[in-house]
């Protein structure tokens, strides 16, 4: 008797993680710009940076977008007013979410810097650079002058503001951290603490939790009080 063995392979491919490409930048006659190629599974480009000062982690910086399309092959932040001259440090931060075909995933670039070394930027090719130009209202078609105030004239039901909460931008959102003042003076703590707010899944998540869970049990009767940086708090001493 024979025994026939068939042994078959399975080519299992392994996918590697996702980079975030390298940027490039480039200065424009008034301001500069920062991109990165198109890939497939990229969904959202984010760019944070700061001139001549460094970062702070992946703090929002000075100049923060998120950009939600490509525009001619590339995902690309304009920064349209800021001269940059000679010996000017861009540090910077980028941050991409990538859908790999099964999840969205996020990935970033950090500590990253650009040094400008060039006096004359006229060989600079910026024609996909659009111009800025004030949006103006005709008041004889259906555009109709909106309730909320703007820095430049819109219509009603344009969009003026967005968040995919990719990431909690410090540049758009500031988390209040102090304890409660009038009219309410409710009993409550309100912090910056990775275990009260966060962003998940594209999400922001607030999330209340007992003190004596963070700082231990029966903290609110301690003597010590907690440190706000401008005020002071102090706690109960009895039940």
């Amino acid at each position: 008797m024979r025994l026939l063995i068939i042994v078959i392979s399975l080519l299992i491919g392994v996918q590697s993680e996702f980079v975030v490409p390298d940027a490039k930048v480039e200065v424009l006659p008034k301001g500069f710009r920062v991109s990165i190629p198109d890939q497939e599974g990229i969904k959202l480009f984010a760019f944070h940076g700061k001139l001549n000062e460094e970062m702070e982690g992946r703090e929002g910086g000075t100049f923060s977008r998120d950009i939600i399309k490509p525009k001619n092959g590339r995902w690309t932040f304009v920064d349209k007013i800021t001269k940059l001259k000679k010996g000017d440090i861009l540090y910077y931060w980028t941050y991409v979410d990538y859908f790999d075909g099964k999840n969205k995933l996020g990935y970033t670039n950090d500590d990253q810097k650009y040094i400008v070394n060039v006096d004359d930027t006229s060989e600079i090719n910026y024609t996909d650079v659009t111009p800025h130009v004030t949006p103006q209202i005709d008041v004889r078609g259906t555009c109709t002058v909106p309730v909320t105030e703007t820095e430049g004239p819109v219509c009603a039901g344009a969009l003026i503001f967005e968040d995919t909460f990719s990431h909690l931008d410090d540049g758009k959102w500031t988390v209040e951290q102090r304890y409660a003042d009038a009219p309410d003076y409710e009993f409550v703590m309100y912090m910056k603490r990775p275990e009260t707010v966060g962003v998940e899944d594209s999400n922001l998540k607030i999330k209340p939790v007992i003190s004596d869970q963070v700082f231990g049990t029966n903290f609110v009767y301690s003597t010590k009080g907690y440190d706000f940086g401008d005020r002071y708090l102090f706690f109960c001493k009895g039940k």
